[in-house]
């Protein structure tokens, strides 16, 4: 069970207080006099665009970052979070959105990391209890059926969220701050994450709620905060937000979704990848694809039908067991990075900080990561040449920074996106493969990688292909749909309805 007592559980007024917190970062003012508050037992939703705040306040929270000014409170006393053990030790908890893991241990140790049981005799570990406790902290949020002896790493990324957040609810747990938790998931699993959520707050526990998903927001909140260029700027009961109002907050001025799919694709256009019986060891079997110039073709699916590997299986970066991928029409050689970005393939992944960036170093080396051959010269790089080529794309793509040689870890998460698509761009690929290419970012950032993809592919002509775990952006923005399920293709249509693509996902195979 998660460890508050009973009287935490019925207790009236905050549990968490944040006063006047100003945080600046260099010239850039991060957080400007904001004053929040969690209860026990609520939900309280935090949006804004990247870049508004969200993530600071929540690391101050969660003893990561310590404010400029201001007070932090819990339960009525003042405290000083500066450092996670020292937020921990006051009953906040993070559930951070790049998953906190160690994906070669089972569960079982993930769990409870940090917090073994011990035996009488220092230094060893009780297992017999530590599995009693591991199965007691599931059991009491509803995550029975997670097997304890499976590694971390192997679970569909929905499960090791909730390994993360069962991790995170330690004995003495009030508050647990969650940053777009289902950023990464599809509708269903996305649902059964909120549904835990509102478990964990039956059982007392203040919840902070970060996303960008508002919808989401909408369904789970009882309270909605919206932060713009770090100064809190609304404020919203369970029964007064709507979209409208909350996206006209986050912006500054009602929003224009400009965004459609095109109605038609032509079909005498040029085959620019051709994908034949594909299969790999982790869930794709048998797959055939056709990708055309000028066109944006999403790929849906929930997690393990294959989706999650398909990008990179056509990269490179994961061999396929089987099959061919034929490009110019020329099969390239399966499993090779350098096979797939020399015949013009790009790949912006869905993990962009474990698997795309390298985040202690500049926006512009990374910019300019792929396209290094290009900027040598007698094996050295040239310097000039490669600030011209970062100096482009930041200016292209308007990638918000105050100087490029910045490491790219202090953009955010939208600005970060921008970067990817900008190392592929500057290579001039004629093939882009986008996984979960909006994920953790916000609604202008979204617009903008929206209307970029569109323009990429029905005027430069470039073959564009989206893999998403977002029903709503596949139907958005996609010329032709296909549907995985299960390792195949369950459903190629074009201008599919939401009902086609939620069967052909869920249900049972598309005629």
């Amino acid at each position: 069970m998660v460890a508050i007592d009973q009287e935490d559980g019925a207790r009236k007024g905050p549990i968490l207080q944040l006063k006047s917190i100003s945080k600046r970062y260099g010239g850039v003012q991060a957080l400007s006099d904001v004053s929040i508050h969690v209860n026990a037992g609520e939900i309280l939703c935090l949006v804004g665009e990247n870049g508004a705040g969200k993530s600071t306040l929540a690391a101050i929270a969660a003893g990561l970052v310590s404010p400029d000014s201001g007070q932090i409170i819990v339960d009525g006393e003042e405290v000083v979070l500066n450092s996670p053990r020292a937020a921990e030790v006051a009953g906040i908890r993070l559930a951070s959105q790049e998953l906190q893991l160690c994906p070669e241990l089972d569960v079982m140790t993930n769990v409870l990391l940090g917090h073994y049981p011990r035996k009488k005799i220092p230094f060893l570990v009780d297992y017999n209890s530590m599995k009693r406790k591991a199965e007691e902290r599931l059991s009491s949020l509803g995550l029975e059926d997670i097997d304890l002896s499976q590694n971390v790493g192997e679970m569909p990324v929905v499960y090791r969220a909730f390994v993360q957040i069962a991790r995170s609810l330690t004995p003495g747990a009030k508050v647990l701050i969650t940053d777009e938790p289902t950023s990464p998931m599809s509708d269903i699993e996305a649902t059964r994450l909120l549904k835990l959520l509102k478990t964990i707050c039956d059982q007392g526990v203040g919840i902070i709620f970060v996303s960008h998903r508002l919808d989401e927001v909408l369904n789970i909140a009882d309270r909605v905060l919206v932060l713009r260029d770090g100064k809190l700027v609304d404020e919203m009961g369970k029964n007064e937000g709507n979209k409208e109002r909350i996206v006209s907050s986050m912006l500054g001025h009602t929003s224009v979704d400009s965004v459609r799919a095109s109605s038609s694709v032509n079909a005498d256009s040029e085959i620019a990848m051709k994908v034949q019986n594909l299969s790999t060891a982790n869930g794709i079997s048998e797959t055939d694809l056709t990708l055309k110039f000028g066109e944006i073709l999403g790929v849906y699916g929930i997690a393990g039908s294959g989706r999650d590997s398909l990008g990179m299986t056509l990269f490179g970066s994961n061999k396929p067991t089987a099959g061919k991928i034929i490009v110019g029409g020329n099969e390239i050689k399966l499993g090779s990075i350098k096979s797939a970005m020399d015949v013009g393939i790009g790949y912006v992944p869905a993990e962009r900080r474990a698997q795309g960036l390298l985040l202690e170093r500049s926006i512009k080396e990374n910019i300019t990561l792929a396209f290094l051959r290009k900027l040598s010269k007698w094996g050295l790089i040239q310097k000039k040449s490669e600030t011209e080529s970062g100096q482009l794309w930041v200016d292209n793509l308007s990638v918000k920074t105050e100087n490029m040689e910045n490491p790219v870890l202090s953009l955010s998460g939208g600005n970060q996106q921008k970067v990817l698509l900008s190392r592929w761009l500057l290579t001039g690929c004629r093939i882009l493969i986008l996984d979960d290419p909006t994920r953790g970012v916000d609604i202008g950032s979204k617009l903008e990688i929206y209307e970029l993809l569109q323009r990429l592919a029905h005027k430069e002509k470039v073959a564009v292909l989206v893999i998403s775990s977002d029903i709503e952006e596949v139907l958005k923005i996609s010329d032709r749909i296909e549907v995985m399920r299960n390792g195949r293709i369950t459903l190629s249509k074009t201008n599919p309805t939401q009902q086609e693509v939620a069967r052909a996902a869920y249900l049972e195979e598309a005629s």
